[in-house]
């Protein structure tokens, strides 16, 4: 039980913003301030973790078609390296190319 007045709204916005973390994309931020009516406050009060589920949003969905071939031989082959300095090199330079050649 909960008593609902201007400084549990604004600690309840204040927990919600500091125990997720994301932008508008990823949480909902509770208001600061109670409403006119009969219910001040619909939001559920974040007194424990995990934070209620309905201030998190589900994250956005990138769709990817598939990796570039070079790129993903190149991963697929990871195993057979020997000399594992060459190999980190290797990934850097393709992993490079295959983020500057895409948008």
């Amino acid at each position: 039980t909960f008593i609902i007045d201007g400084l549990s709204v604004e600690r309840n916005h204040v927990l919600v913003r500091v125990g997720l973390v994301g932008g508008s994309s990823e949480r909902k931020l509770p208001p600061r301030a109670l409403q006119e009516g009969e219910d001040p406050y619909p939001w559920p009060m974040f007194s424990s973790f995990p934070p209620p589920v309905c201030y998190s949003l589900d994250p956005a969905r990138i769709h990817q078609n598939s990796l570039d071939p070079e790129m993903s031989s190149f991963l697929a082959s990871f195993k057979d390296s020997k000399n594992e300095a060459s190999w980190m090199e290797i990934c850097r330079r393709h992993y490079s190319k295959v983020m500057t050649s895409k948008p």
